[in-house]
């Protein structure tokens, strides 16, 4: 049987005004619903400044050249490649990737939304995803 997330992604005048993207992880796989960020949505794609497009996925877990590590990748995004699930703190940490945290919080300073225990947030996810390989593991982002 498939484990299956889901990205519900936070639409409001507010959050548009901004150079991001904030959501929620669900999954039944979860205890507790995890916080997403993520490059602005945009009609037309900049590099490394774009969230990826609504739509299903698969999920891999594997080597990354750039990290140098194990990770989650988000298999066949359009116009996209490389696109990881990993820790940051805010969009300055992202490049079209997806980043969760345990919580969020805007800054006003920075103007701009920041990710709490990001790690932990990942450490979850990746425990998941590792241990329920070889099944499949899908993603739908809304």
């Amino acid at each position: 049987m498939a484990i299956n997330f889901k990205i519900s992604r936070l639409r409001d005048a507010t959050l548009s005004t901004l150079e991001c993207t904030l959501g929620i992880l669900t999954s039944d796989a979860l205890k507790i619903p995890i916080f997403t960020l993520e490059d602005k949505e945009r009609a037309v794609k900049i590099d490394g400044k774009t969230a990826i497009p609504t739509g299903k996925y698969t999920i891999t877990y594997n080597m990354s050249n750039r990290f140098r590590k194990m990770m989650t990748l988000i298999q066949d995004v359009p116009n996209f490649s490389g696109v990881r699930v990993h820790s940051g703190n805010t969009i300055h940490d992202t490049e079209g990737c997806i980043l969760l945290g345990m919580g969020v919080k805007f800054s006003r300073n920075a103007n701009l939304y920041e990710l709490v225990d990001s790690r932990e947030a990942v450490s979850i996810f990746e425990l998941i995803v590792k241990n329920n390989l070889p099944k499949e593991i899908k993603l739908e982002v809304l």
